[in-house]
């Protein structure tokens, strides 16, 4: 008999006890940024030379990010682009970063209707899912009734989900900033699942406080933002990108994620700014590269935890 896990909300709030950051690495195998280790710029998805440094450049990511950090974060897309090879090496790394304790936050930014969102549902959050994930993004801007099955189906699992809601794009402007009777588009998406928010939530650590397994997605280069969102939502996990290489300082990423008691409620994702910072750039072997990927990894540690440290939330 399969035992079902504890709900996303403990096993996140336990991550971030133990690790005592927020940081969550981005899996972005961009073709364009990869290291010479890795085949460099040459990744073709035709090659089955490309294919094995997809996984082994991944491979190596987990094991470096293993008892730092809560969560790892595979973007999809750039697994997509290798066809059905690329997702059974998805699936396969996910697995891996999920024997070893990692909480896998999926990133396919779903979002369809009814019985084709339940598909969606299954493949990733699923109890007999082909690409197992800890957590999915979702993408809100079809309505409420898109995500429905998600929240079911996260229900049954245990697991969570994070919604688009003020993301860290240039172009997010373009929509998200758009008025409606008076109020921002992303704070009526806030708003608008607000009870669901409410109703996945449970009591975690020591002191009870309440954390959501439905959390959202808002990006670190905004500085008011967080804060408004916290307040309509007092209890969602934040997942922050735009860390780093998106021109989001530890400060402002932090902004929503800190409890005044220092407590955290979210995880803030970087990607290229660990995994193809320039401080990689000089390996001239795999040893080279993963030991600096591990100083480059304590470094923004260093950096997140001394905000932490050094600021009011």
């Amino acid at each position: 008999m399969i035992t079902k896990p504890k709900s996303f909300s403990i096993r996140l709030n336990e991550k971030l006890v133990k690790y005592k950051n927020p940081l969550c690495i981005g899996i972005d195998p961009h073709p364009d940024l990869m290291h010479d280790i890795f085949g460099g710029s040459e990744q073709n998805p035709s090659s089955s030379s490309a294919l094995k440094n997809l996984e082994y450049f991944c491979t190596e990511v987990i094991y470096a990010s293993n008892n730092k950090v809560s969560a790892v974060k595979p973007q999809v897309a750039l697994f997509e682009r290798f066809g059905y090879q690329g997702l059974k090496v998805l699936s396969k790394i996910s697995n891996l970063a999920r024997s070893l304790n990692l909480l896998v936050i999926m990133d396919a930014k779903r979002g369809d209707i009814g019985s084709t969102s339940k598909a969606y549902a299954e493949a990733w959050l699923g109890s007999d899912a082909p690409f197992p994930s800890d957590a999915l993004t979702l993408n809100p801007y079809l309505g409420l009734d898109s995500l429905q099955p998600f929240i079911e189906i996260s229900q049954k699992t245990n697991s969570g989900l994070f919604i688009l809601t003020r993301t860290s794009n240039p172009g997010s402007l373009d929509f998200q900033q758009l008025l409606f009777e008076k109020e921002f588009l992303w704070e009526k998406v806030a708003k608008s699942i607000s009870s669901k928010v409410s109703e996945n939530e449970s009591k975690v650590g020591k002191s009870n406080q309440k954390l959501s397994s439905i959390g959202i997605v808002v990006g670190a280069t905004g500085s008011k933002e967080p804060k408004k969102l916290r307040k309509i939502l007092p209890n969602a996990p934040f997942l922050v990108p735009g860390f780093g290489a998106q021109g989001g300082s530890a400060f402002n990423a932090l902004k929503g994620i800190v409890r005044k008691d220092k407590s955290l409620v979210g995880l803030i994702n970087s990607s290229r700014n660990i995994t193809h910072s320039s401080e990689l750039d000089n390996s001239k072997n795999i040893k080279e590269w993963r030991n600096n990927l591990n100083k480059v990894i304590k470094k923004n540690i260093t950096e997140i935890k001394d905000a932490i440290k050094n600021n009011e939330f």
